[in-house]
């Protein structure tokens, strides 16, 4: 088991090897995507290009997906999570357990076994040993989950200076108790919003996403001053 888990960090820490220069997509021509039977986003080498991404059923292989910086042509589908150790794609309630998960700390190891590869990419871990909630890549930073998977709203490394991802990740964590009504208002980088409107009612929050301050009617907003 051991062994199996540090393949796969050290699978991981040689995909953080790849380093996209700032600009890179503006020297790349895209070919364009036709007949795609699966979903178009951007992706591709750096994230420069349209790419055709293929859904994966339960059980198939999702590799690929540990290679991040390596244009992605599949990701499991609905429903489906990318079991990290066995490598294949699981239902969501029937993924792995927090034992079998590669963690940050086992990742760090891999990169400190391998840092004189060009363009390593150092992994942040908190003291218990999982992921801090700001991961960079290249001239990207984007949010993750305490256990390493990326939960998007990805930004410039030049714009991640207060990024926390605290509303990226209390909306994952919600999400992932199968219960529905709360709503979660998180700006481009994950944090919370400093504000949040529900209907016609607007208010204030902190970077917790708690309420401050009285609410006040949506033709109204302007005068909060969050």
């Amino acid at each position: 088991m051991k062994l199996i888990i540090l393949v796969v960090a050290a699978l991981w820490g040689a995909s953080e090897a790849i380093v996209c220069p700032p600009n890179f997509c503006a020297s790349v021509d895209c070919a364009a995507v036709e007949n795609c039977a699966g979903t178009i986003k951007n992706s591709g080498y750096c994230g420069c290009c349209p790419v055709c991404v293929t859904q994966l059923g339960e059980n198939e292989s999702c590799m690929q997906s540990f290679f991040i910086g390596v244009p992605a042509t599949a990701e499991c589908g609905e429903g489906l999570t990318c079991d990290i150790l066995h490598a294949k794609c699981v239902k969501k309630s029937t993924s792995m357990n927090t034992r079998d998960i590669v963690t940050c700390a086992a990742a760090h190891q891999a990169y400190m076994a391998q840092q004189h590869m060009l363009g390593a990419e150092e992994p942040k871990c908190e003291t218990d040993g999982t992921y801090s909630a700001v991961q960079c890549q290249g001239s990207q930073c984007y949010c993750v989950s305490p256990e390493g998977q990326q939960l998007g709203y990805t930004v410039n490394r030049s714009q991640s200076k207060n990024m926390d991802c605290k509303c990226a990740r209390d909306l994952h964590a919600y999400s992932a108790t199968g219960l529905i009504g709360k709503l979660f208002s998180c700006g481009p980088n994950g944090n919370y919003e400093n504000y949040q409107c529900v209907g016609s009612v607007c208010w204030c929050k902190d970077n917790s996403g708690n309420k401050v301050g009285q609410s006040v009617n949506i033709g109204e907003l302007a005068s909060l001053n969050c």
